[in-house]
């Protein structure tokens, strides 16, 4: 993650990658990462997955040479690689406003819901015969798990809040203003939109408000697409002479097994 900030030419920023496993948080203040800050939830990429497989159970229709049979009774178990094509194809994130609505009207009595208008459905060619027929709440609602919180009240968006609590006064607006967003699953159509909802609901919330300042938040974008971004931080990283000075070669370190510490400058003789 720390190589990512190279790719904006910026010595203070706040990197979160929301990948394959989990979402992850750095923050770098004048280009030293703060380690002991970084953070992490399991809410990402593979519990997107997870709940388009739920949701497909219940909810989707199987077609099959002109059949149609419900998918829990198909008993078909996708693989991962079919569940990532389906969320990058079909999948996207609703406003926060209307997943409000959603999480609402799971808890109300059918008189009681609200108006609400599905997604329209989509047929997923799964082989040559089996069509699976996904309904427009699986495409926009198995991405709300990215913005779940857990048992302790975190999500994403407090990852970002309790990180500016947790650094120095003076970086807080910088860090704030300087919000790196990369990662695979954080190329989902609708994700930052939706991510900037957040921060703003929970900043407001009696968590944060008498506590962050802050009201805004700036996110940058990255001369790369953000699944590979820090990729290209990591190019531009090597390029430069810093290079020796902050890392080691593979055969000293065999030698040694020691890491130096580089926030001292206590190098490996």
């Amino acid at each position: 993650m720390y190589t990512a900030a190279y790719t904006l030419g910026r010595d203070t920023v706040l990197v979160l990658d929301v990948g394959y496993k989990e979402a992850q948080i750095m923050p770098v203040a004048e280009g030293v990462p703060l380690a002991i800050q970084i953070d992490s939830l399991p809410y990402a990429g593979k519990a997107v997955h997870k709940q388009i497989q739920l949701l497909l159970e219940q909810h989707a229709v199987i077609v099959r040479q002109g059949k149609k049979k419900s998918f829990n009774s198909a008993h078909i178990k996708l693989s991962d690689d079919i569940l990532e094509d389906i969320k990058v194809r079909c999948c996207f994130i609703s406003p926060f406003t209307r997943a409000q609505i959603y999480a609402k009207n799971k808890f109300t009595p059918d008189e009681l819901k609200d108006p609400f208008q599905e997604a329209s459905s989509i047929d997923y060619p799964l082989d040559s015969t089996t069509i699976i027929r996904i309904p427009g709440i699986v495409r926009e609602f198995a991405c709300e798990v990215l913005f779940e919180q857990d048992i302790d009240g975190r999500s994403i968006a407090t990852l970002i809040l309790d990180t500016l609590l947790q650094s120095s006064i003076d970086l807080r607006q910088q860090l704030a203003n300087n919000i790196l967003v990369i990662g695979g699953t954080a190329m989902m159509p609708g994700f930052l939109h939706r991510f900037n909802s957040e921060l703003i609901y929970f900043v407001n919330t009696s968590t944060y408000v008498n506590k962050l300042v802050i009201k805004k938040f700036h996110f940058h974008s990255p001369p790369a697409q953000l699944n590979y971004t820090a990729w290209l931080g990591g190019s531009i990283f090597g390029a430069l002479d810093i290079l020796e000075s902050q890392s080691i070669k593979r055969d000293k370190y065999l030698e040694n097994g020691i890491i130096p510490d580089w926030f001292t400058n206590d190098q490996v003789s």
